[in-house]
């Protein structure tokens, strides 16, 4: 199972005023990877 790390900062949330250093897990099968990356244009 894939493990995807993303902070406030890469999320751009910033620039909108929200300053959190909290980090958001999820925890994302191949297959919903792969249905994310097809959806939103994203991988190879």
């Amino acid at each position: 199972m894939a493990q995807h790390e993303t902070t406030t900062a890469a999320l751009g949330l910033g620039e909108f005023g929200i300053q959190n250093d909290c980090k958001v897990f999820h925890n994302l099968t191949y297959e919903q990877l792969a249905d994310h990356e097809k959806k939103f244009n994203e991988g190879t």
